[in-house]
């Protein structure tokens, strides 16, 4: 089946992120309230401002998005052996072949872009269920091996909400965690039938929650998909698949700064993901602000950082508009001598200190960086100042 297309236009990671946290109950039965909910709770506004990279089955996918500009791709080997780039990006869909351009027909390009959309919308739920497209209705509460439940119902718009608007699907999100734990959908794409998931291995890999999900049809007919969380607690569904992300890798977009969506393939800091981490999303005039930082080697070999001088990190407060409101390094002196850093695959550095809220009340940023040859780019993460 086809999920709703991403449309063309059309971190927030605190310290209880890194160290452990708790959700909230939504008391709400709104819809939209819970769906917003379970999306802050998976990770919120950093998958729109994230470069995520993972496996499926063998080929490797990459997801972009900073402010509207957006880049999805798909990359494998062909029969013959030729490497082959699929992308989607705001201006169009293309493919590349050996890095040559190859011409594509209107069922071509339609083909991959519901290839590359399928992979994406299903495995970042509950991200994509807020799209301009999706028609959100609570259904009643339920009960799953003895946990409380939202049940949420998602149709789609035939207009924005891609070739099978016609799909259906019920969303069981936890009522106390908000995670999303199981869904069920019923398509008719390709002789149509019934799937239920039910996530596992959940992960927090860059402040966002990742999960893989067992994948179950029903042994009969199912007359609503509402009921497949009984069925599923009746062993009467049959395990077909476990629907796994491999090699998962996030790290920060470049934040404030507008980007080009056709990044080259080798980036700043390839296969290294930096983490940074404040306790709270609310400061008052002057709070010291704690932030913990975190680089992660990823790459599967070992990765070596050059310093200019003894200066590991840094610490910037931004307003709205981008201008340097506090600065962690400024007023410090730091010995003129280079250095190195070198971690190995899977190795960590961990930085940790505090920089000062700005006295006027609003909406800032706080940015990490290290200032050295082959670091990732910065991780930026939201705050307010309250009076």
């Amino acid at each position: 089946m086809n999920p709703p297309r991403l449309r063309r236009p059309a971190t927030i990671l605190y310290m209880g992120s890194l160290l452990g946290a708790s959700a909230c109950a939504v008391s709400s039965d709104s819809p939209t309230a819970i769906v917003d909910a379970a999306i802050a709770q998976h990770g919120g506004d950093l998958f729109e401002n994230s470069r995520i990279r993972f496996t499926f089955r063998g080929t490797r996918f990459e997801y972009f998005r900073d402010g509207g500009a957006f880049r999805y791709e798909r990359t494998f080997r062909d029969p013959l052996g030729s490497v082959v780039n699929e992308v989607m990006v705001n201006d169009g869909t293309r493919r590349l072949e050996n890095g040559g351009a190859v011409a594509l027909a209107d069922d071509e390009r339609m083909q991959v872009e519901y290839d590359v959309n399928s992979v994406i919308y299903f495995g970042f739920l509950p991200f994509r269920l807020r799209d301009p497209a999706a028609r959100l209705q609570t259904l009643a509460r339920d009960t799953v091996q003895g946990a409380p439940y939202h049940r949420i119902e998602v149709t789609f718009d035939a207009e924005g909400g891609g070739v099978d608007s016609d799909v259906r699907f019920v969303h069981w999100i936890h009522q106390d965690s908000l995670t999303l734990d199981y869904f069920g959908y019923r398509y008719s794409r390709d002789g149509g039938g019934v799937r239920f998931r039910r996530a596992v291995n959940r992960r927090e890999i860059g402040g966002i929650l990742v999960q893989d999900f067992e994948n179950y049809a029903p042994a009969d007919a199912v007359e609503d998909i509402a009921d497949l969380a009984r069925h599923f607690e009746e062993g009467s569904l049959d395990l077909l698949s476990l629907v796994a992300l491999e090699e998962v890798e996030v790290t920060r977009a470049r934040g404030l700064a507008e980007v080009d969506p056709l990044l080259p393939r080798e980036a700043p800091g390839e296969g290294l993901e930096l983490q940074l981490g404040i306790e709270r999303s609310e400061y008052s005039p002057g709070d010291s602000i704690h932030a913990v930082m975190n680089l992660v080697n990823r790459s599967g070999e070992e990765r070596a950082l050059g310093f200019a001088s003894a200066q590991r990190f840094d610490l910037v407060v931004l307003d709205e508009g981008g201008e340097p409101q506090a600065r962690w390094s400024e007023g410090q002196l730091f010995a003129q001598v280079t250095g190195e850093e070198a971690l190995a695959p899977g190795g960590t550095l961990h930085f940790e200190s505090s920089v000062t809220a700005p006295a006027a009340p609003g909406s800032y940023y706080l940015q990490g960086s290290l200032p050295a040859s082959g670091a990732p780019l910065p991780a930026v993460l939201p705050f307010r100042v309250v009076p």
